[in-house]
This record gives C-alpha cells, structure tokens and sequence, in this order.
C-alpha cells in the first residue's frame, strides 16, 4: 500500500531552517580563462544537405555514467513526505481540472521513417527549442526545423556538424551529439551546442545564429577544454552563454565545469574569450539558469547553478567580468533544504516497460536520477525572480517527478526562511512550492519545466510502467491552484513499444520551452517508440498554453472628461490610461494605489458600466472576490461586492459581463461549479444581491473557459450568451418577470464554438448580433431578426475572404454610423476588422496592423473599443506589453496608431 500525505506545516518550518553558505574546495575558485581557437560566418542552413541517417552503423552512446549521491537520503522504502495526494479513483485532483490547458499542435519530430530518416544511434537525447515562428529539434546527431504554426518541415534533418561545414577543425569533422540548442529571447537569436574531438583534444562548438531565423547563417565559434565534457547544458543570461559539463580525464571523474562564453562578441560575431570555474569531484553536473520571458534578470545579477545535495538544492551564484576576468567569482553552495528524497533506482535503471515475447527480452530503462533534469528555467516576475527544477525519485513502488519553486535566488541567504509559499522581498532563497507527482503505478521520469508569464508551471516527462509503454504525458498548474500541487494528467501521445537488446538509455533530457512570441505556449519534446525493437525511436513535440494566460483583460467607457480604459500591470495593479480631450492629453493613474483596493487576480476578468453618479468597474482579487472600483464625489473608491452580496467566490480565470438597467447595474460571472451567477444592484434600496441564474433558468453548466456577452434591447430586456460545455451557445434572458434560457446553436444550426471562443455584440436597428469563433476558428454571426422573430447565423470569414483567427481571439465591436465593425487577431497576430456597410449590404474585410503599420498583437491580447465625436478606436497589447491604440480619423477617412504605454509613461501591461 502505498502510503500519500502531503507536507506538513511543521516539515516544511524545518525543512526552511539552516539556509546557508559553505565554502567550496579550493578548485571551486580556481579561474580559467581562454580564447576561443578560431571563428567565421557559416553558410546560412537552408543550402545544407539533409540527412537521411544519423550515424553510418548502428551504435549505442556510452553507458550513463553515474555520480556518487549524497549521504543522508531518504531511504526508497519510506514515504515522500511531499507526495501529492491522489484521488480512490488514483488521479491527482486536488488542482482545477478544469484549467487544464490542452495539446494544441501535435506532430513527429526526426525518428524512425519521418522525413525518410533511419536511425542508427540511441538514444536521441531529444531537445529543443521554439523562437518567433520557427521550432528547431535537435535529437543526437541531426537538427530540423519547423514551422510552429503547422509543424511542417521547413528544413531538414541535417547533421548536426554539418552546421560547422567549412570550419575546419573537430567541430566539422565529428559528430558526437549530445546537443543543446536554445532560442535568445533577449536577443532574438538561435544558439546551438555540442561537443566534438577527441578525449585528448576536447572542444565545444558554439554556433549563434545572424538573425531570428533558424535556416540563415550563423557565427560559429570553438572553445578548447583540457578534459572531455559530457552532459554539457546550456543557459542564456544577459552577460554571457553559461555553459556546464561533467569532465573526465580519461575514464576518472575530475568534476563538473562551468564556462560562460562572451555573449555580446558572440552574437556581433567578434572574437570571443571563456571564463570558467573547474570544480572538484564533490561537484557534478551542474544545471545553469535560463531566462524565460523578455524581463532581465536585475543588472549585474549572477546566473545561478544548481545541483543535487542531501534532502537539499545546491545553489551556486556565477559572476562574469570579460572586462576584467579576475573580478569574475563562483561562489556557493547556499543549501536549501527541501523535503526529503530518494532518486528513482538509486539514479540507475529500473524504469519497467511491458515485456513482448514475440520480441527480444525488453530490459529496464535508465532513471538518470543522479542529478537534476534539464533546464534550470528562470523567470523575473519584477516583484520577485524565481527558478524552476525538476528530478526523477522513487515514490512508493513507483517513481515521480519532484518539482519545485524557488524564489528569492539572489537574496541573502538566512538563518531561518520563510516556509514555504510566503513571498518576502528581504528572504534569502527559500522553497515557495514542491511535491513528488506521481499518482498512479507508473514511473514518471525524464522531466523538464518551465513557468510562463503568468507564474503558471507545466512539466513534461516520460511515463511507462510492466503494462504501459513509454509515452509521453505532462501536468501543469496556474496561480489559482493550491500551492504544490499540479493538475491532472494530461497524455500528448502513446508510445506502442519496448525497447530491447538490453539498450537501457531512455536519453538524458527531454525539453520543455516557453513561446517568446506570446510568454504563454509551452512547446515540450521527447521520444517514445511506435513499435518494439533497437535502433528505431521516434520523437514528439507538441505544443499547449494555459487558458488563463495572454494579455491583460481591458475594459474601456467613455465620460463626459474624455474616453478612459484600465488594463492590469505586471504587479497586479489596475491603472487606467484616460484622455482629457478639453487638453488633448494622455494620462495613467495606479487605481490600487489611489484606492488602496487589494491588487488583482492574475489575469483577471474586467467589465465596465457607466450610471448617473460615474463610472464603476469590477474585477476579482487573489481571493476569487468582486470588487468594484468607482469614481464618485471626485473620488475613486473601492468596494467588495462578494462580501457584500454574500455571493459565492468564482471559478479561476472567469470572465466578466455587464448592463446596465433602469433597476441598476447587473454584471455576471462563473462560479467554481460553472454555474452562471449574477451580483447586482437594486439602486432604489442601495442593496447589493446575488442570484444562481443556472439554478434559476435550468440551464446547462457553462464550459470551464466560456465567454460571455451581454446586451438589453429595445424593450429594456437583458439578454447575455455563455457557452455550455457541448460548446453549444445558449443565451439566458429576462422576459415577462423571469428569466428563461434557449440553445442558440441548436436553434440556427450554426457550428460548435471553438472552446473558450470570445465574444462580442452589437445591436442595430433589425435587432442584436454577436460574434464567435468556430472550430476551424472562422468568425460566425447569429443574429435575430425583428422582421420576423427569427435567430440566424452567418459564416462572415466565409463571406468576406477574412484570413482565420488566432485560435481563442479576442474580440471587440461597435457601431457606427455606416454600419457594424469587429476587431479580430488573426494567426499571424494581425488585427484585422470586419464590417459591414449599410450602404450596399454587404460585408467586407481590412487588415488594419498593414494599413497602419503598427506592430503585431501579442498573442492572446484582450481588445476594447469605444466611439467618440472623432470615429472609432480600440485599444490591443503588443508584443512589448504596450498598450496601443488604432483609430480612425473621420475628418480624414484614414486609421492611425499610437503607443499609449509610451505616451503616458504607464508600465507595462501583465
């Protein structure tokens, strides 16, 4: 019996005590610094050769050479005090199943019959890395690149040497593998790695690409070492590549090696020097820091290293100075400690697979639970910076993955931390978050992590077990989930094999990146096998994003002083953008700070009205309640309307929508059931209530991500549309004293919404319109006919040659007075709008970020629009986290930009 307890107050109190630095054996601080031996321009990669095998024979890599571990661990046989409790059924649901992002893209990367290629070498040590519209895969010995919007092939396989063609040298005449390629999110650059030469003439090759695409030419660089490196790794910093590898002198261990290479000479294609740190044989294999996101680390901070200690994290702290190479420092170990752990088969092999006795005998696979996996991934949230690891341990009779959070990597380490789960901006490093994932019988292994900008975490590994082959699954959490806990599993593909011939290496490390296009898609890479045998895996990269990940919700309205919308920051804060037209001016104010209302929910909902005394707008705090934000007296205010109603809290990541009544203003939400609920105000008793209206009206739950959009028409009733969770779109209404509810979808016949679809409305004068996104994410009308009291529905991509929209667009509308306009993102972050002119009945198209040449949209960005005396305008994110507006001058008939984060001085948006 497997016996599952979560981490206890008290474990995790002592657990944070003993924070501290000890000092490294004297080789820990001896300083080596080097030029490079020689340097050039590649020939750009679209002109390469494929590659249609990887190796001329059949050949294994070297057996996994394993580290001694640390004394103290955790015996196997007792339990993980961090396990995170499983369900009877044995799914780990304590985490919002319902947030569970969803494999978006999905397609085979080089493998056995892909692409023509036969494999001749194991393991495929599979990586990879995703940049502005391409996804390169590197497995081993040979390199690809994609397309991330359809996974089609754009170039490849190539032998990975051949990207050192013409250099001379062991960079173009071996191939040994075990590559690292990774995309410069700060610079927009591809940089690829691997060793070549031989065990007495040891070299790293270093190629970083001239601009963002990978196919074009590279700077190409060789760094010489006087022992041979294995299981290099590779991390980007503002100051430098940090590169880390195990080294041997011969068959002896002499310790791990961590370099940082000249970043700027490198991608200016100048002359380069290493400055590296050899440790001793206490210390192996080191993971360096890799940035996530377009936020820096803090200026002059080190890049931060870490290992496996006892019950404990290693933490060492790099400091390059190319400059002057003696100001250059490697200091640490600060221990951390964490639960206790033992690794997965003692780090060697046990991993189980299914045994096939038509075939040769399967064997168990290696766990590679000696150290920790690869990246060491680091995010700057500006209020705090963490780190995100993740290691195979044994868990009952099975094996998991333990993960962990820690914040805080450059604070000064502490005789006693916070414990875990409390921020603190004076705190030296300390554990925010970890558990052991590892809810059923299988072994989970092999992992990678990351964070995207929204603080969610998404781990992918390997699963297997006597009945499962090896496939590949990951689990992931958001903000709103209980600390150290990740949601459901959630499988990218079966593996349908074993693999035999006493072949034991499974690969090193797998890969788990962050999009930089959008700081929210994680693309994630590994191999399984599609039949039984030696010699013929396959790989899979597949991509998927949190639904509550994107750009800041919007809400816009416009009084009597001018137009006003309010957008979240990065800290939480709402702030409004406003324009006094009377001085033509642009504005921001922080409305937490004047209000001094808690800060929001990540990525929370937002929804606007105006009455008689002013504008409100309503949000949701980091405890699920609703707060108004409104202007009366000449004064912002704030209130909670949860606390105030007596509603119930809302579901994580709902979204938000309003009317307003001759009774008052009504807004609606989801609550954690998905039932539709109401808050509104009575303004003739000055009371706030709350209503169940999917109790009310008997309507279907709403599906966990449904849109809303509401509306009142000419006879003063409200109406607002939901989408249940058969991605029907029903409306509820209020009618004759009561509310009722109809399928709008089964009523018109009109396509199933693409989950999560936005929503947006307008009311003319032969009744209401709205608009969604279907599965082929084509922009669909229905609208309802006064003539003749009828719902109808309209293809408008169809109709008007739109291109499609970005799967889960953002929409916004408006009337004017030639007719309905909306604005949609479309795959290539375009907005474009579609309208329709009441002068010849019919619908046409634009693409607005051509017409004005204003930047793409960052993906998921939130749109709001509003009319005033001028024409139009609507306000998106940009990839910079920029607010921008679009508007239409109607005494010129043309559509401008602005850059109204720039103009008014306002942070950047979440």
């Amino acid at each position: 019996m497997l016996i599952r307890r979560t981490l206890s107050s008290t474990l995790l109190l002592s657990i944070a005590t003993l924070v501290f630095t000890g000092s490294l054996p004297a080789p820990g601080q001896t300083r080596s610094v080097r030029s490079e031996l020689h340097h050039d321009v590649s020939p750009a990669v679209r002109d390469l050769p494929t590659a249609i095998k990887d190796q001329p024979v059949e050949q294994e890599a070297a057996p996994l050479r394993l580290h001694p571990l640390p004394a103290g661990l955790k015996r196997p046989q007792d339990p993980d005090p961090a396990l995170q409790p499983a369900t009877a059924s044995g799914s780990a649901t304590t985490a919002n199943a319902a947030l569970a992002p969803q494999v978006s893209l999905g397609f085979d990367g080089i493998g056995q019959g892909v692409f023509g290629f036969t494999v001749s070498s194991v393991p495929p040590d599979t990586n990879g890395a995703v940049g502005l519209t391409q996804y390169v895969q590197w497995v081993n010995t040979s390199f690809a690149v994609f397309s991330k919007t359809t996974g089609s092939l754009i170039k490849g396989p190539v032998a990975g040497n051949s990207l050192w063609q013409g250099f001379g040298g062991g960079c173009e005449t071996t191939n040994l593998g075990a590559p690292i390629v990774l995309y410069d999110k700060l610079a927009n650059r591809w940089v690829f790695t691997q060793g070549a030469g031989t065990s007495s003439s040891f070299l790293v090759c270093v190629a970083v690409s001239t601009t963002s695409d990978a196919t074009g030419t590279y700077n190409r660089y060789a760094f010489p070492y006087a022992n041979a490196g294995q299981d290099s790794r590779l991390g980007v910093w503002p100051d430098a590549y940090y590169e880390t590898s195990n080294m041997f002198s011969g068959s002896n261990f002499v310790g791990a090696e961590a370099c940082a290479y000249d970043r700027s000479a490198m991608l200016n294609g100048q002359s380069a020097t290493q400055i590296c740190f050899p440790q001793g044989t206490s210390v192996s294999s080191l993971l360096p820091s890799d940035v996530d996101g377009i936020t820096p680390p803090p200026v002059g901070s080190p890049n931060f290293m870490m290992t496996l200690g006892s019950s404990a994290l290693n933490l060492f702290k790099f400091h390059v100075d190319f400059v002057t190479p003696a100001n250059s420092t490697f200091i640490g170990p600060t221990v951390i400690p964490v639960a206790p752990f033992s690794p997965l088969c003692g780090g060697g092999a046990c991993v189980p697979q299914p045994s096939v006795i038509i075939q040769a005998p399967t064997n168990p696979l290696d766990s590679v639970a000696d150290r920790l996996m690869y990246r060491l991934a680091y995010r700057n949230f500006g209020n705090h910076e963490s780190l995100v690891v993740n290691h195979s341990v044994a868990a009952g009779s099975s094996g998991g993955i333990r993960w962990y959070e820690i914040q805080s990597p450059n604070g000064t380490p502490i005789i006693q931390a916070p414990i875990q789960g409390q921020s603190s901006s004076t705190a030296g490093p300390f554990i925010a978050q970890q558990s052991t994932f590892a809810p059923d019988a299988n072994f989970r292994w092999l992992g990678s992590i990351a964070m995207d900008r929204t603080g969610d975490i998404a781990v992918g590994y390997s699963v297997s077990s006597s009945t499962l082959f090896p496939s590949i699954a990951y689990a992931g959490r958001t903000p709103a989930d209980p600390l150290s806990t990740l949601e459901p599993e959630i499988t990218i593909i079966n593996g349908s094999g074993s693999q035999t011939n006493g072949i034991t290496s499974w690969g090193h490390y797998s890969a788990m990146q962050v999009d930089p296009m959008d700081d929210c898609t994680f693309w994630y890479t590994t191999e399984y096998l599609k039949s039984t045998g030696a010699f013929n895996w396959n790989t899979r990269i597949a991509s998927f994003r949190f639904p509550n990940c994107g750009g800041s919700a919007l809400t816009s309205w416009v009084q009597s002083d001018g137009p006003h919308f309010v957008f979240q920051d990065q800290n939480q804060h709402l702030r409004q953008i406003f324009n006094e037209v009377s001085l033509n001016v642009w504005n921001t104010e922080d409305l937490t700070n004047t209000t001094g209302a808690p800060p929001a929910s990540t990525q929370s909902a937002l929804t606007s009205w105006t009455q008689s005394d002013g504008p409100h707008f309503v949000y949701q705090d980091q405890n699920q309640h609703f707060r108004q934000l409104f202007f009366s007296g000449n004064a912002w205010h704030t209130q909670d309307l949860t606390a105030t109603s007596g509603a119930p809290p809302s579901a994580p990541g709902t979204t938000l929508t309003s009317w307003l009544q001759s009774d008052g203003p009504h807004f609606v939400y989801l609550d954690a059931n998905q039932h539709l609920r109401q808050i509104f105000n009575e303004v003739s008793l000055g009371v706030w209530n709350t209503e169940d209206l999917t109790n009310t009206t008997g309507a279907p739950p709403a599906s966990a991500n449904s849109a809303l959009t509401a509306w009142v028409q000419s006879d003063g009733s409200p109406h607002f549309v939901y989408e249940d969770a058969n991605k029907h779109l029903r409306q509820l209404f209020f009618s004759s004293n009561a509310w009722h509810t109809q399928d709008l979808t089964a009523v018109t016949g009109a396509p199933l919404a693409t989950p999560g679809s936005a929503l947006a409305n307008w009311v003319q004068s032969d009744g209401p319109h709205f608009v969604y996104e279907d599965a082929n994410q084509h922009l669909n009308q229905m609208f309802f006919l006064l003539s003749n009291n009828t719902w109808n529905t309209q293809d408008l991509t169809a109709t008007t040659g739109a291109p499609t929209a970005e799967f889960g667009s953002a929409l916004t509308s408006w009337v004017q007075s030639d007719g309905p306009h909306f604005v949609f993102l479309d795959c290539n972050q375009h907005l474009n709008q579609m309208f329709f002119l009441f002068s010849n009945n019919t619908w046409n198209t634009q693409d607005l970020t051509n017409t004005t040449g204003a930047p793409v949209a960052t993906p998921g960005s939130a749109l709001t629009s509003w009319v005033q005396s001028d024409g139009p305008h609507f306000v998106f994110q940009d990839g910079s986290q920029h607010m921008r507006q679009m508007f239409f001058l109607l005494s010129n008939s043309t559509w401008n930009t602005q850059d109204l984060t720039a103009t008014t001085g306002a942070p950047p948006a979440e």
